[in-house]
């Protein structure tokens, strides 16, 4: 068995613009920092691609998105709002994408797919909603991985698995699986909160978040953390 973290090899048109932020975080141990946390966009781009990862079907409009947090302090909840404009500065909607968690010095890159003709968009406004500016919950160093497997299967990535405890389990349990690319850049989170888990619990978490257009790296690998709330 494998202890709280651990990562697992899965098997199987350029718009200048950027946010910024700083908030007092803590790091991965928990332990409280002064350190500001500073997330900002770092790269955007919008291009066309077949809405289906093998390549087949019509070419669709995504939206690849960089947000980098460049300190040595983790990140709580994170969720960014991304509005599309037209060049007459019309809106053609909008879509929000969130993090459970960022790690501290990664930069988060994920995919919006809209319906909008690629050359109809000229303009990204991105607004934060920031939930947990510094994480709410402490990893639990004594939860234990019992067993990990991540499928996906068309557009969703589902994250299962077992956790463990050596001794007195708490009240509540965040398992949070943070997904890499082939890359290893990170995608995203999926997320289980189990009450009352005792000494062994199953979790599972799944999201159509994490599917990337075909021609991108596919997601590939996972790490688990375990914590006492949703950070």
């Amino acid at each position: 068995m494998s202890q709280g973290v651990s990562r697992r090899r899965f098997l199987g048109v350029s718009i200048a613009g950027g946010i910024g932020m700083s908030v007092a975080g803590c790091l991965g141990n928990g332990e409280e920092t002064d350190e500001e946390v500073e997330t900002e966009v770092v790269d955007e781009e919008v291009f066309s691609a077949p809405f289906r990862t093998d390549g087949l079907g019509n070419d669709g409009t995504w939206t690849r998105i960089e947000i980098a947090n460049n300190s040595t302090v983790a990140h709580g909840k994170l969720e960014i709002q991304t509005e599309f404009f037209a060049e007459g500065g019309s809106m053609l909607g909008f879509e929000n994408r969130s993090t459970d968690y960022l790690p501290a010095n990664t930069t988060w890159r994920y995919y919006l797919r809209k319906e909008y003709e690629t050359e109809d968009v000229y303009e990204l406004r991105h607004s934060r909603y920031t939930e947990h500016g510094r994480p709410q919950g402490s990893p639990l160093e004594d939860a234990q991985i019992v067993d990990s497997s991540m499928e996906v299967e068309d557009d969703i990535v589902d994250i299962s698995g077992e956790v463990a405890f050596d001794e007195d389990s708490p009240d509540r349990i965040a398992v949070v699986a943070l997904v890499y690319d082939e890359s290893d850049r990170f995608l995203g989170t999926t997320s289980d909160v189990i009450d009352n888990p005792g000494e062994t619990v199953s979790f599972s978490g799944d999201t159509r978040d994490l599917i990337t257009p075909h021609g991108e790296d596919d997601p590939d690998a996972y790490e688990i953390r375990v914590f006492d709330e949703q950070p």
